[in-house]
């Protein structure tokens, strides 16, 4: 174990003091004007199935997927015509949760426990993983695209990481946590893993760090109710959203320390981060609004009114668009996010 290593466990031991100094930051639309704020273009509005929950983008730009739970498939977003193909990919039930592998190549969907790896090409089911991911938790796939871990909620004093060998989808030994997760996500080297456990009773929840060489946790962060996950393309920027509590918890991956508390009423949904990683967008699942935060300045700069009960946001990699799935009028909002 080399001291960079051991200096992020310790760091990582150190963050529930640090955090507790940091100052509550009062920034969202009842206290910055919106007048003052950046409004960004909603360029379409696509029907989809029915309860929109999900989304992730093609590692090309060129296809937006969005899982619909309650019409149990997926539609396939053309970003070019900003339409939906006429192809729908009907796999599974209860559609919660999806990841792509770096190439672009498969596409997993997690649904009602199980995990359908899809293949992109051409549309069409490679294998069922069962038993997988039993709560449906946000997966995460390595930068490299060789594994693929599934986060399950399984209580308080139990819970793991499904680990999963991309090559053949052979399941692995899974990663023990101290209690159930529901979300995972990868530094962009690989070396490391967050996830979030909502549920850790001595600590009001927290996340753990997995070393991912050894797939053992190596410290812990501690965050209360810590829910969706959301990293920067650099990997160092790490944006927590939370299950209680109006607001986004940011935390510096080089160090383990939380940096920030951005205020945002309905802060419980997934955030997505610009390719140049300086801002990341945030829904308002209450107000119907997608807002914009500068990680520069930590405040919210822009919002945009979007669809109704907006749960899940991605920016494709060209930088281009914003999509948001509106779970409740069955719509994907596409909003224009190519300047600030």
């Amino acid at each position: 174990m080399d001291n960079s290593h051991l200096a992020r466990v310790a760091l990582a031991a150190t963050t529930m003091a640090a955090s507790a100094m940091l100052p509550s930051y009062a920034g969202d639309s009842s206290v910055v004007a919106p007048d003052n704020l950046l409004k960004h273009k909603v360029v379409a509005t696509i029907p989809v199935g029915r309860g929109p929950l999900a989304l992730v983008a093609s590692p090309d730009s060129d296809f937006v997927y969005v899982a619909n739970f309650v019409s149990n498939d997926i539609s396939i977003i053309d970003t070019i015509t900003n339409r939906v193909e006429a192809t729908t990919i009907h796999i599974g039930m209860n559609q919660r949760a999806l990841a792509i592998t770096p190439d672009g190549k498969y596409l997993y969907v997690v649904n009602g426990g199980n995990v359908s790896v899809i293949q992109t090409s051409n549309r069409g089911l490679v294998t069922t993983l069962t038993n997988v991911s039993p709560s449906g938790g946000s997966p995460a796939i390595s930068p490299d695209g060789s594994l693929a871990y599934f986060p399950s909620v399984a209580g308080f004093n139990s819970g793991q990481i499904a680990v999963v060998r991309t090559s053949d989808n052979k399941v692995l030994d899974p990663i023990p946590l101290e209690s159930g997760a529901s979300a995972v996500v990868f530094t962009g080297d690989g070396q490391y893993a967050y996830a979030s456990l909502p549920q850790q009773r001595a600590l009001l929840g927290s996340l753990s760090i997995i070393e991912t060489f050894g797939r053992t946790v190596v410290g812990s962060i501690p965050v209360r109710d810590p829910t969706f996950l959301t990293i920067s393309p650099d990997g160092h920027t790490l944006a927590v959203a939370h299950r209680i509590g109006p607001h986004y918890t940011v935390v510096d991956t080089s160090t383990n320390r939380v940096t920030a508390h951005i205020m945002a009423r309905g802060a419980h949904r997934p955030a997505a981060f610009t390719p140049d990683g300086k801002y990341f967008c945030i829904l308002k699942s209450s107000e119907t609004y997608l807002e914009i935060v500068s990680l520069a300045t930590d405040t919210i700069v822009g919002h945009t009114r979007v669809g109704a009960g907006p749960v899940d946001v991605a920016i494709i990699p060209n930088g281009k668009y914003a999509y948001v799935c509106n779970y409740s009028d069955n719509t994907v909002s596409v909003i224009d996010v190519s300047t600030f």
